[in-house]
């Protein structure tokens, strides 16, 4: 996730890699930022808020998930090897 915000930054990294006829997220936002597009600019800066929110959350979920499985794989290993 830090990857992914630092290389929004990346613009003239973006433009070298980026393949002809594709215009990468970052030279767009870039680009509608340097000629004044306010509306736009808005519209995909909230959906690229959204998706990274988005990508947080599920991590976050995903590490919650396979902490709780671990936890109770060290439970069952304790109370088989008591019993």
């Amino acid at each position: 996730l830090v990857a992914a915000v630092l290389s929004i930054g990346e613009v003239s990294g973006a433009v070298i890699v980026a393949p002809p006829g594709v215009q990468p997220l970052s030279v767009r936002i870039f680009t509608l930022a340097h000629y004044g597009v306010e509306n736009h600019l808005a519209g995909i800066c909230l959906v690229l808020l959204a998706v990274s929110g988005a990508a947080g959350i599920a991590a976050m979920a995903a590490l919650g998930w396979a902490a709780r499985g671990l936890r109770r794989a060290a439970d069952g290993a304790r109370s088989a090897g008591s019993g």
